[in-house]
């Protein structure tokens, strides 16, 4: 476990390091060696690792399935056929006499790279921080889900220029990776359409989950800091000996924190930070109501993850405007990333220990 949290601290420091030298930096030119290490030291890791990750030998199993090879016992559903995409990228690594290793290193690169040029330059680190402590685990398990959330992440940053063409070209790209990202479509659309206030947006969140708690008859919402609610979820990283669900409240606060800030203390928008703030109001209750059921509704469990897109972007929020309190809310929402990195790597989330190279196999 030692050596583990030491290799994966490493990691995270190397990149996340890197990241934010090269964002400070005034000539771009003159550290992109750092912006390199920054990408080399979160890629090779991810690139190169076998049976890491719950599902990594299932995804090289189906390589060869989906290539009308002999391979082992397959358990991915047959939907996976249509996400035409997915399925055409695995014919073109076999077209080119590639064995299914390289459907790993390919998927990890697309994904790390979209992300690192999604936002401008002087925004690395936060993206960097949000892939390392949100996605990096997450993509060595669920391969397609983690490039559609890579995808998604630079249609937000897209949608933001007002490019709007672009944007919804890159949400069929998403789609055809992992066709639950249909799911986003609707709520881009609600972007434009749909603006929310302050007193609205609360409104919204506490009819919803009373709403939702009547409509799928459970009682969880009134049990939901107990063991009973989330004690079997996969999804809670819970205290055993406090009798909450720590990690689902942790989880919930690093969405909070960027609500109460625009809410409360938020100045001199823009007009991107003015998108920011309803884009914020609109997915807070949804996000709300998905933790909350997430144990009875596994899908929300699928979907929550996906909203990892949008993080990067609250953050950015924060950093954007101008308010004495905003070291504060940024540093609570470090430190909170930086712990579930942590907690990821004791729990052994997703399968990621030990680690070991295609090298070592």
């Amino acid at each position: 476990m030692i050596t583990s949290l030491i290799f994966y601290f490493g990691i995270f420091i190397t990149s996340v390091g890197s990241a934010y030298v090269y964002a400070k930096s005034k000539n771009a030119n003159k550290y992109i060696i750092f912006l390199i290490i920054s990408f080399i030291s979160a890629y090779i890791p991810a690139a190169l690792r076998y049976d890491v990750g719950v599902d990594n030998l299932e995804y090289l199993r189906l390589f060869y399935m989906l290539n009308e090879i002999p391979a082992p016992e397959i358990k991915f559903p047959d939907i996976l056929f249509s996400e035409y995409l997915y399925v055409s990228l695995n014919k073109v690594i076999y077209f080119f006499g590639l064995d299914a290793q390289w459907f790993i290193i390919i998927m990890a690169f697309l994904t790390y790279f979209i992300i690192f040029i999604s936002f401008p330059k002087r925004y690395l680190h936060i993206l960097v921080l949000i892939l390392m402590t949100n996605l990096y685990f997450f993509s060595f398990n669920a391969v397609r889900q983690a490039l559609s959330i890579a995808i998604v992440l630079y249609a937000v940053a897209l949608f933001l220029e007002k490019k709007y063409i672009k944007t919804y070209i890159l949400l069929l790209i998403a789609i055809g990776f992992h066709k639950s990202f249909l799911f986003f479509l609707p709520i881009f659309f609600s972007f434009h359409f749909i603006k929310l206030n302050k007193p609205i947006m609360i409104f919204i969140t506490i009819v919803g989950c009373f709403l939702a708690n009547f409509v799928f008859r459970f009682n969880y919402i009134f049990s939901f800091l107990t063991n009973s609610a989330w004690d079997t979820s996969a999804n809670a990283l819970f205290l055993e000996e406090y009798g909450m669900t720590l990690g689902v409240l942790l989880r919930i606060s690093l969405i909070v924190m960027p609500l109460i800030y625009c809410v409360l203390f938020s100045s001199n928008k823009s007009d991107k930070q003015d998108k920011t703030q309803n884009i914020l109001f609109l997915l807070f209750p949804l996000i709300l109501i998905m933790e909350i059921y997430a144990k009875q509704i596994y899908l929300f469990v699928r979907f929550l993850s996906s909203f990892v897109a949008f993080y990067p972007l609250f953050l950015i929020y924060i950093v954007e405007n101008k308010c004495k309190y905003k070291k504060l809310f940024i540093s609570y929402i470090v430190i909170g990333y930086i712990s579930v990195f942590g907690i990821n790597i004791v729990k052994n989330h997703n399968g990621i220990i030990p680690y070991q190279t295609v090298l070592s196999k």
